[in-house]
């Protein structure tokens, strides 16, 4: 299950992400920024990171071979980047709950089962409008946040984003 995930998961950071890119809006030209190193930068700086900076992701991007300043890549942070990533995130979901079920050891015996994450993202304060912080009302000085929580049932394969 692992290798058929991480082949299927490589394959959607290789080919597919090119076609979501476009059909996103968030490349619409050549660039040395493209989508394949954007999502890449950011997958990989954030998971080292999670509380990465402009810097450390422009570090991030480094490793892909891309070099911009950090005012060029925070104009990258659009609302066509945020429909690539969310396209992307689609597809690796979708990925996820086709790859072939867990039919191993002591979870054969079990009728299902199921992971459940709860994660708080911070976000820019200019985006408090749209989604206020953990600790305030629209007024407050609180960042701005969102709450993601998903459970995935590892037996049918499928996922759900909500309250648990």
């Amino acid at each position: 299950m692992i290798n058929e995930l991480s082949i299927n998961l490589q394959g959607l950071l290789e080919k597919n992400v090119k076609k979501l890119a476009k059909e996103s809006k968030f490349v619409t030209r050549n660039s040395k920024l493209s989508g394949e190193k954007f999502a890449k930068g950011l997958i990989f700086g954030w998971q080292n990171n999670p509380d990465s900076t402009l810097s450390n992701l422009k570090q991030s991007l480094e490793t892909f071979g891309v070099n911009v300043s950090e005012q060029a890549l925070n104009k990258r942070f659009s609302a066509e980047s945020a429909k690539f990533i969310e396209l992307l995130l689609n597809q690796a979901m979708s990925i996820l709950t086709r790859t072939s079920k867990v039919s191993s050891g002591i979870l054969t015996k079990l009728s299902d089962l199921k992971v459940y994450d709860s994660s708080i993202i911070t976000l820019p304060v200019e985006l408090i409008e749209h989604w206020t912080g953990t600790g305030g009302n629209k007024g407050s000085k609180s960042n701005s946040a969102i709450k993601l929580s998903v459970c995935l049932s590892l037996n049918n394969r499928n996922w759900n984003v909500g309250k648990y």
